[in-house]
């Protein structure tokens, strides 16, 4: 009986895990320019340095969870340190939300929940198996 369970929950992880990775991709192929337009209007607008994103910008889909991530920050409009003794005014995240829409980053966070669900399950299957 808990081998069956165990094996069931296996495979809906995996396909949980399948469709979540085409999910991330659409929103990779979709939202990937926008991203690079906003970074580019900060960078133009002095709040950013070409340094502070370009190596997540060229690592492709890997980097762009990163992009997401520091564009979430920026968005909270609240001060961030960019980097030893520099620091991002709340400023360009009132610029960035009068400028772009920006909605779609709700529900990549709650992709980004998900997604680590079902890695912590599936550690705590392997973990638990005999």
């Amino acid at each position: 009986m808990y081998k069956d369970f165990r094996f069931i929950a296996l495979i809906l992880i995996f396909i949980g895990l399948a469709i979540s990775l085409v999910i991330y991709f659409r929103f990779y192929r979709k939202y990937s320019r926008q991203l690079s337009d906003v970074f580019s209007q900060l960078q133009k607008e002095r709040y950013l340095d070409v340094e502070d994103y370009r190596l997540y910008e060229q690592s492709g889909a890997p980097g762009f969870v990163h992009r997401v991530n520091l564009m979430r920050k920026i968005l909270q409009c609240k001060p961030l340190k960019r980097s030893k003794g520099r620091w991002l005014e709340p400023d360009a995240g009132k610029l960035m939300l009068s400028l772009y829409d920006f909605s779609w980053i709700g529900k990549f966070q709650k992709l980004s929940y998900f997604v680590a669900i079902l890695m912590f399950l599936l550690v705590v299957l392997v973990m638990t198996g005999k």
